[in-house]
């Protein structure tokens, strides 16, 4: 599968890698990503000779590179550039619970790499220093490098997506031409629009003991990056994406459709000032709107605050949406629409959702991050393995269009 491919047609330049558990895979998958980017960087400088690699894939690359006015044409380009860095701890030799060995880090050559400098010192690859960022960390600054002989590194230091996004600008400016953001930091942390593009979601045995059991895990996960964007932008992410995601129960009632596009449309006019600043945004069929400090939420059900209309149709909320969220405004008496920023932001479990679409409501968010890929890892970190076949088929089954690649012995 290429992914390296799929992500530049689609303009996504800045992918995060997140986890569906603990010792998902999600340094697997980041190797596997960026091997495939150095690949298609090396036909990319081999045009017109024969090629190891794909024409297709070749072609997609020139094409999206072209486009994108990058160095791609320049004669001196030998490899698609990737920029790495991590939200947290990345490519320590050992896991800090289990004392296990975690798989490498490894950078090619020309790849741009931002970490502290007490991390890069651990690296093994040969490193240009280009630039101190003014962010610091336990491990010192961190510091923009560009490899010039391969080898494994740390990424560490970068610690608030504010950081995770001056990194990222500075990795562009030296020339990255594909950002890849681990993201040790809670498993999910980078993955923010207007951060990142896309995400790349990491699955392994550590949701169950089976295939089905995995695949019935990763099903809601996947249902969230799923969800409908209110009004605007929806229809058209949604066709560019080819249409269908299986959404696993997470969207099946209540999914805003074409009928609800006016009122969908005047809705998110009326609430894009809430969310502007940070508030809780009501809007009503008759057009009022309401707002409400996004930490009332947390002492009491937001149906219990003062003033709260009866008549209330949606609800843009800019914080985490919880269970207790979803209960405090289960009991309302019209079909309501809940908003959350972006899917990173939906924690509510599986029974809550379900309970949520039962009694009538629906749930959307304001801004979609398409998934890349499922990066599908069989092996158990404590050493057993489920069926690779069977376990990507019991994923694909879930993830609609969404590619499912093991990417432990997918060729890249």
């Amino acid at each position: 599968m290429d992914l390296v491919g799929r992500a530049l047609m689609r303009g996504w330049r800045r992918i995060a890698f997140i986890g569906a558990s603990k010792h998902a895979g999600k340094t697997t998958a980041l190797n596997f990503v960026i091997r495939q980017a150095q690949t298609v960087g090396q036909s990319v400088a081999a045009r017109g000779r024969s090629s190891a690699m794909p024409q297709q894939r070749a072609a997609v690359a020139r094409a999206a590179l072209t486009e994108a006015g990058t160095g791609a044409d320049t004669p001196a380009a030998t490899t698609l550039t990737v920029g790495l860095c991590s939200i947290g701890l990345d490519g320590e030799r050992l896991d800090t619970v289990l004392g296990v060995p975690k798989p490498d880090i490894v950078a090619p050559a020309g790849a741009l790499v931002a970490s502290a400098e007490e991390a890069l010192a651990q690296s093994d690859a040969l490193l240009e220093w280009l630039e101190v960022l003014p962010i610091g960390s336990p491990l010192g600054d961190v510091a923009i490098v560009r490899v010039l002989e391969p080898g494994r590194v740390m990424l560490a230091g970068v610690r608030q997506r504010a950081h995770v996004r001056l990194a990222l600008d500075r990795l562009t400016a030296h020339g990255a031409e594909l950002c890849l953001v681990d993201g040790a930091f809670d498993r999910a942390a980078a993955a923010i629009p207007g951060l990142v593009d896309a995400a790349v979601l990491a699955v392994s045995p550590v949701l169950g003991r089976t295939p089905a059991l995995v695949a019935e895990a990763v099903a809601p996960i996947v249902a969230r990056f799923a969800l409908p964007a209110l009004a605007g932008e929806a229809a058209g992410a949604q066709a560019a994406e080819g249409g269908a995601v299986q959404t696993g129960g997470l969207a099946a009632v209540g999914t805003p459709g074409p009928g609800h596009q006016a009122w969908e449309a005047a809705a998110r006019t009326a609430l894009a000032g809430a969310r502007a600043q940070g508030e809780i945004g009501v809007w009503c069929p008759t057009g009022e709107t309401h707002t409400y400090p996004a930490q009332a939420a947390m002492h009491r059900p937001l149906s219990a605050l003062p003033g709260w209309p009866t008549e209330a149709r949606v609800v843009y909320v800019p914080g985490a949406v919880t269970d207790r969220l979803l209960e405090g405004l289960r009991g309302h008496p019209a079909p309501l629409y809940l908003v959350a920023d972006h899917p990173a932001h939906l924690f509510a479990t599986t029974r809550a959702v379900a309970a949520w679409y039962a009694a009538g409501h629906a749930l959307c968010v304001w801004t979609r991050l398409p998934l890349l890929a499922i990066a599908a890892n069989p092996h158990h970190i404590l050493g057993w393995d489920l069926p690779r076949a069977a376990l990507i088929e019991a994923l694909q089954a879930v993830a609609g269009d969404v590619p499912v690649i093991d990417a432990c012995t997918e060729e890249a």
